[in-house]
């Protein structure tokens, strides 16, 4: 393990286009969600003026992330105008677009945007109905799984190949049969797991007051959860992907060439991720960052998209600068004192800042649940494993 960390260049840009969403799920952390306004043309240009049309695209490829509340919400011809301004700065490295959406909005001609434009497609999803329509409902109380999974449905039939992404709650963790289940009978072969969390607006979750110590029951039953999942995923581990056991098999496997290889997470890195907002504010590091509000860190904003000519000029900024000190520290504290850093790399800074009022803290509940149990989970299957064939061939 090292406690060194060497920065990542700039590679993921989160765009925020409006923070007004359709839904009114009960655990989202985004503020303003009934606010319609959108991005402007000036905003919008400037983005890909900083980004694809700076000198950092001379060396690097892009990949824009479209969230918010739900994007879609800023509809097509706003998605078809910053399609042509990012054409619009010619013989740079291929750009990536991906969309985190909750399906709800998408139609034909969504489709269309998305195959002429190779987006990624990331669908919001939490399980079964009586899971995902208790949490994610419109403003008028109606269910939306139904509408989720058309959107979903008209994705894969046009060969996009997105992803879902579920989040646990309390409730949720009683049923990982019913939930892989669905994944299953729906044909969703690729997904991953966010923890409710306590971030941002979102004071609050099914777990209660956890302040980066959840109870042991609360672990217990994560630890639990987990096993379940992983045991009904394995026969299927070749043709279904679950994010957080890729995430830290990746790790084993890079540690069998390097043993002093550890996970490197972009959020905690100078420049792995900037988030744009809707007026072009700029903030660094994790994007639930944005919108939230400390006066020692100005907002947690560096800069704006319409001031700069380039996205490394936010680096300048005395925002930067003490956030990064300060998760710097995080990231050596972590490396120092948790026998999970190589498989997290701390991670989860937004977690621990807003559960500790800390951005050099090292535990956060997420990446006690996120990390440290799927890791310990992971270690003991395989351990048993290996011990299983061993015995198996000692037998023979």
């Amino acid at each position: 393990m090292q406690s060194e960390h060497q920065d990542t260049p700039l590679m993921l840009v989160v765009v925020q286009p409006t923070s007004f969403c359709n839904l009114n799920c009960s655990y989202c952390y985004v503020p303003g969600r009934k606010d319609t306004t959108l991005m402007s043309d000036h905003v919008l240009e400037a983005v890909f003026r900083t980004t694809v049309g700076s000198p950092l695209a001379q060396s690097r490829k892009f990949q824009f992330l479209w969230h918010a509340g739900e994007p879609l919400t800023a509809g097509l011809d706003f998605f078809q105008k910053a399609m042509n301004f990012c054409g619009s700065f010619p013989g740079r490295l291929p750009v990536v677009h991906s969309v985190q959406t909750n399906g709800t909005l998408i139609n034909d001609k969504w489709i269309s945007l998305f195959k002429n434009y190779n987006f990624k497609v990331g669908i919001s999803m939490d399980g079964p109905a009586f899971l995902h329509n208790a949490r994610r409902k419109t403003w008028g109380g109606h269910d939306t799984l139904h509408k989720v999974l058309r959107g979903f449905n008209l994705c894969r039939d046009a060969g996009l190949k997105p992803g879902a992404l579920a989040v646990l709650t309390s409730e949720s963790l009683d049923y990982p049969d019913e939930i892989f289940e669905f994944f299953m009978e729906n044909n969703i072969t690729s997904f991953g797991f966010n923890a409710e969390e306590v971030e941002n607006v979102n004071s609050n979750t099914s777990f209660g007051s956890t302040h980066a110590d959840p109870p042991q029951h609360l672990r217990d039953k994560f630890t639990q959860f987990y096993s379940r999942i992983f045991d009904l995923w394995w026969p299927h581990r070749h043709s279904v992907s679950i994010r957080e056991f890729w995430d830290i098999t990746h790790v084993f496997d890079a540690k069998k060439t390097d043993p002093d290889y550890y996970r490197k997470p972009l959020e905690s890195d100078a420049l792995g991720i900037v988030t744009i907002h809707r007026n072009g504010d700029i903030t660094p590091f994790s994007p639930e960052f944005s919108g939230a509000k400390d006066p020692q860190f100005n907002n947690f904003i560096a800069g704006n998209v319409c001031w700069l000519e380039s996205m490394e000029e936010i680096q300048q900024s005395p925002v930067f600068r003490k956030m990064h000190r300060l998760i710097r520290k995080g990231q050596h504290n972590c490396a120092e004192t948790c026998p999970y850093f190589d498989f997290c790399g701390s991670a989860f800074v937004s977690n621990r800042y807003f559960e500790t009022g800390r951005l050099d803290g090292t535990e956060s509940t997420t990446c006690i649940f996120q990390r440290q149990i799927v890791s310990e989970v992971l270690l003991q299957k395989l351990r048993g494993m290996s011990v299983r064939m061993q015995v198996a061939g000692a037998v023979a």
